[in-house]
């Protein structure tokens, strides 16, 4: 072995630090032949951005707690707060919740820490939303001949007397 370090404490008594892996030689990685197969590492892929407040992410349950969710995603790990999971108030996470599940959060918030709050709730309002602006972009204009609203057809009716 070798040792590394010789703590003499008072409080404690004196501690040796010892280590067997530092005597051992490292053996450097063999290099392939140029033009041989394998000659070329392929790149690593970039990592992915980190993640900012409104993204919406596809999240794997990690741990389930009895306050909250935590689950990793692309870019990250956060908490789902039991209040944002969309289950009843007072229910076991556990019952609706198993490590491995995926689902899809929105990123609430990341506070100075770098911890992140995500939202399973709002992750579903967001899909909601989207899904109605698509309908209404494709929806048919009403091109004045429609039944207008109900103070319309009181007037048309007024008008008429």
């Amino acid at each position: 072995v070798q040792v590394l370090r010789i703590d003499e404490d008072p409080k404690k008594g004196e501690r040796i630090g010892l280590s067997v892996k530092a005597l051992a030689p490292r053996p450097e990685p063999a290099a392939p032949a140029p033009g041989a197969e394998g000659a070329e590492r392929p790149a690593r892929p970039a990592p992915p951005p980190p993640p900012r407040v409104g993204d919406v992410v596809q999240a794997t349950v990690d741990k389930v707690e009895s306050f909250g969710v935590f689950v990793r995603f692309a870019g990250g790990r956060g908490l789902v707060p039991a209040s944002e999971t969309g289950t009843p108030r007072g229910a076991d996470l556990r019952r609706s919740f198993k490590v491995g599940d995926t689902l899809q959060a929105l990123v609430s918030a990341i506070d100075e820490q770098g911890r992140i709050r995500l939202s399973k709730t709002e992750a579903e309002h967001a899909a909601e939303r989207a899904e109605a602006r698509e309908y209404m972009a494709k929806a048919p204009r009403a091109q004045g001949k429609g039944f207008g609203t109900l103070g319309d057809l009181l007037r048309q009716k007024l008008e008429k007397k």
